[in-house]
């Protein structure tokens, strides 16, 4: 992996993947999520977010209406994946829930040092990070769906 890494820090757009296990990219994207500066959903939305981590439209309408682009457009690749990665869960053995455990400590971050709203913020940008991979769309709603 470590290979891989450096093939990616010094700009080559393909990895060469002959021998690599599956978890190697997976990984190598998750240390990358990890460590951005800022947040794939920005610290400024996470509190909004979190007020309302278990209704889609509230969601949709941040990650469209509010989050900068090149952040929403992480985003909906990432959930893009997630789907996918849901799609093979027979094989994966990762549907929404453990997709959702995995992602969202990485694509929201808490600005709390108080261990009991940290676990308790965990528990609502899971939900929230589940509910964007069950539904979330990947195209900006239509105002004509909105009607």
């Amino acid at each position: 992996m470590a290979r891989a890494r450096e093939q990616l820090e010094k700009g080559f757009n393909t990895l060469q993947t002959s021998g690599m296990s599956p978890h190697s990219p997976a990984s190598l994207l998750k240390n990358w999520v990890a460590e951005l500066d800022e947040p794939v959903f920005p610290s400024v939305l996470y509190e909004d977010a979190m007020a309302h981590a278990d209704d889609i439209d509230y969601l949709t309408s941040l990650v469209y209406d509010k989050m900068p682009e090149i952040n929403r457009r992480v985003l909906l690749k990432l959930i893009s994946l997630c789907r996918r990665t849901w799609e093979n869960e027979e094989v994966t053995k990762m549907g929404p829930r453990n997709l959702a455990v995995v992602w969202s400590p990485n694509v929201f971050k808490a600005q709390h040092t108080d261990p009991e709203k940290i676990l308790r913020m965990s528990k609502q940008e899971s939900v929230s990070m589940c509910l964007m991979i069950e539904k979330l769309p990947l195209e900006r709603p239509s105002e004509a769906e909105e009607s």
